[in-house]
């Protein structure tokens, strides 16, 4: 048996750092919102992690085969995309991460990043913008009134 000191399982967190801000930096984005990130944690280790953005739904790249307006969701799933890469790709920003996802290992958080001397959370900016919606655990359908909006503002 080792000498190592447990600590009581009551006194942690489930994930380091919990609810503080963390340096990372994106290197994937999976879709509109969820995104892969190289995160310091507060030990100064470094560690890859899938973070699903808090709090919001995108279209999604793979919609089911039944889905009303499957085509159109893809192209605005991709747009959206794309609009995020060139936000937050590759650059150093700020994350928070709440708790774990329910699906794949994702953890729940935010993305900060810094423009211009202000910072803009990334979940506040896509609804702002109009390319996501709030989410509340169940998900509503994309209507094409909302699509076609996205459509419509990210191909120009």
């Amino acid at each position: 048996m080792s000498n190592i000191n447990w600590p009581d399982p009551s006194t942690l967190s489930r994930i380091p750092g919990q609810n503080s801000r963390l340096p990372a930096k994106i290197y994937k984005v999976r879709d509109g919102d969820t995104v892969e990130a190289i995160v310091q944690f507060p030990s100064s280790e470094f560690c890859k992690v899938i973070i699903r953005l808090s709090g919001i739904d995108t279209p999604e790249l793979r919609p089911r085969k039944n889905c009303k307006h499957r085509s159109l969701q893809r192209q605005a799933a991709n747009l959206i995309t794309s609009y995020l890469e060139n936000l937050i790709l590759n650059i150093e920003c700020t994350v928070i991460l709440y708790s774990y996802g329910l699906y794949s290992g994702r953890m729940i958080g935010d993305i900060i990043i810094n423009d211009a001397e202000k910072e803009i959370n990334i979940t506040s900016h896509l609804i702002k913008e109009g390319l996501a919606k709030e989410y509340k655990n169940v998900r509503v359908p994309w209507t094409a009134e909302e699509l076609n909006f996205i459509v419509s503002k990210l191909e120009s």
